[in-house]
C-alpha cells in the first residue's frame, strides 16, 4: 500500500467524522461557556425538568409521536443557550416581580444564508420531496412543541416524520436567534396570503427602538403581529398579539416559545408587572380567560378567538375581545350594576371581575404596528354596518335598565361607549376615502 493511498484512507475517515454545521455551531456555543457557566446553565437545566411543562423526550423517531413529544427537548435547549423559560417560570411561580431583568436575546437580522435558516429550508425541502407543504411542517413543530393550536397530529408519512426528527434542530434556532418563520413562510407562498406580509426584521427592530419605552411592565399590543416580528424586539413582559391569519398565529406562538415566554404563556397575575403596587390597581388590558397572549381574529372588530390553556391538547376555543365595536361585548357593562354598589360590600370573585373588565378598556399603555394596506373587505364592512344598529338598539336597553333601576351610567363605561363610536368612525372615514380616492389603508 503506498503512501497516497494510506492518506486518501485517512482523508476518507476524517471526512466521515466531519460535524455538520448544526453540531459544529453547538459545540462553539458550548465551548465558549465557562465551567462555572455551564455547571450553573445544567442546574436550571435540572430545575426545568421538574416543571409541569416539561415532557420526557422520545428515544428515537418512532417513539416521537405523541404531542408535546419536543418539548422537554426545546425547554432543556432554551435553558442552556438562554434561560428565558427559566426565568419566566421562576417569575410566575414567585408571583411577585421586582425589576429583575430577563436574560438578553437580541435577534440577529443577518437571517437568509444562516445555519438555522438553511436547517429549515431542508425540513421544508424535505416536505416538498414527499409530497408535502411548509404548512405541515408548521403543523409539525407545534404538535412537537405541544402548542393547543396544534393539537391534532400532522398527517404525513412515517418516513417524512423519520427525515424531520433527524433534521430539524431546536438548538441551532436558540443559539443564533432570529425571525425564521416571518422569513420561511413567506419565501414558501404565504407573501400577500390573507394580507400578510412580514415586516423585515431590522425594520422591527428600528420600530421598537423609536418607540423609546425599555420599561418591561408596560403593555405592549400588536393588532397586526404575524408571526411576531415586531414583538419578539420588545423588552416588555406584558405583551399581546393578534392576527387575522390562523398560520401567522401558530407561526407565531412556535417564535414566542423560542424567543418570549411571556406572550405565549401567562397563566397568572405577577405582582408588580400585571399589577402595579405604587398605584394598586391592575396594569393596563389583561386577559384572563386565557393563558395565552396570542389570539387569532380581526383587529378592526375586536373580537378573538384562542385556547384556554396553550399547552393542553384539545383545549378549548374561547371568545376574546379587545375593545370589540360590538358593546354587547363589552365585561364592563354586565357590571354597571354592581360598579354603583359599596366596594367592601362585594365578593372577591365579582371584585377580580370588575377590575379585568376594567382594565380590558383601558386599553394598552403602548401599540406597535405595521398593517398590511389594503381595503376593508366587503364582508366587514356589512359586518361593521350590523354592528352599529346593534349598538344603536343595545344602547337604547341600556339606558331604559338604568333608567328603572334610578342608576346613572358610570364613566367608565362612558369611555367605552366613546371608544367604539370612534372606532366606527374612522373606519367609515377611510371607507369614504376608498372611495372618492382609491387611496387606502388598513386601520386597525
Amino acid at each position: 500500500m503506498t503512501a497516497t493511498t494510506l492518506e486518501k484512507r485517512n482523508e476518507k475517515k476524517r471526512k466521515k467524522k466531519k460535524l455538520t454545521p448544526e453540531q459544529q455551531l453547538q459545540m462553539n456555543f458550548l465551548q465558549s461557556l465557562s465551567p462555572e457557566e455551564l455547571i450553573m446553565r445544567n442546574v436550571k437545566m435540572a430545575q426545568i425538568e421538574k416543571t409541569p411543562l416539561y415532557i420526557q423526550p422520545p428515544a428515537s423517531a418512532a417513539e416521537s409521536t405523541y404531542f408535546g413529544w419536543m418539548r422537554g427537548i426545546a425547554l432543556q435547549a432554551e435553558t442552556m443557550t438562554n434561560g428565558r423559560w427559566h426565568y419566566w417560570l421562576s417569575l410566575l411561580a414567585k408571583g411577585d416581580y421586582n425589576g429583575e431583568p430577563a436574560p438578553e436575546n437580541k435577534l440577529d437580522n443577518n437571517i437568509l444564508g444562516s445555519i438555522g435558516y438553511k436547517m429549515l429550508e431542508k425540513c421544508v425541502e424535505a416536505c416538498k420531496q414527499e409530497g408535502y407543504g411548509i404548512e405541515n411542517f408548521l403543523e409539525w413543530v407545534g404538535y412537537a412543541l405541544g402548542i393547543a393550536w396544534f393539537s391534532k397530529k400532522p398527517d404525513i408519512s412515517e418516513r417524512l416524520w423519520t427525515r424531520l426528527f433527524e433534521t430539524f434542530s431546536m438548538d441551532v434556532l436558540l443559539i443564533e436567534p432570529k425571525d425564521y418563520f416571518s422569513y420561511l413562510l413567506s419565501m414558501h407562498g404565504f407573501s400577500g396570503w390573507l394580507e400578510y406580509y412580514p415586516t423585515p426584521s431590522h425594520v422591527s427592530s428600528l420600530m421598537v427602538r423609536l418607540l423609546g419605552d425599555s420599561d418591561p411592565t408596560l403593555s405592549v399590543y400588536e393588532p397586526t403581529c404575524g408571526v411576531g416580528s415586531i414583538l419578539l424586539h420588545s423588552e416588555s413582559l406584558n405583551m399581546t398579539g393578534t392576527d387575522l391569519n390562523p398560520y401567522m398565529i401558530k407561526g407565531a406562538c412556535i417564535q414566542a416559545f423560542m424567543y418570549a415566554p411571556w406572550l405565549l404563556y401567562t397563566p397568572s397575575v405577577v405582582l408588580g408587572l400585571h399589577y402595579s403596587k405604587e398605584e394598586q390597581r391592575m396594569n393596563r388590558y389583561f386577559e384572563f380567560d386565557t393563558d395565552t397572549r396570542l389570539y387569532c381574529g380581526d383587529a378592526l372588530l375586536g373580537e378573538f378567538r384562542a385556547p384556554v390553556h396553550i399547552f393542553e391538547q384539545n383545549s378549548e376555543i374561547v371568545d376574546v375581545y379587545i375593545s370589540p365595536l360590538d358593546l354587547s361585548k363589552r365585561a364592563i357593562f354586565k357590571y354597571e350594576e354592581e360598579m354603583q354598589k359599596d366596594w367592601n360590600t362585594l365578593s372577591q370573585e365579582t371584585k377580580l371581575a370588575i377590575t379585568a373588565a376594567y382594565c380590558r378598556d383601558m386599553g394598552f399603555c403602548s401599540g406597535l404596528a405595521n398593517p398590511p394596506f389594503g381595503k376593508v373587505p366587503k364582508f366587514t364592512r356589512e359586518q361593521i354596518a350590523e354592528v352599529e344598529k346593534k349598538n344603536a338598539k343595545f344602547l337604547e336597553e341600556r339606558e331604559e335598565r338604568l333608567r328603572q333601576a334610578n342608576i346613572d351610567p358610570h364613566p367608565m363605561v362612558a369611555v367605552a361607549v366613546q371608544q367604539a363610536e370612534a372606532k366606527v368612525e374612522q373606519i367609515q372615514i377611510q371607507i369614504e376615502l376608498e372611495e372618492k380616492t382609491g387611496t387606502f389603508r388598513l386601520a386597525i
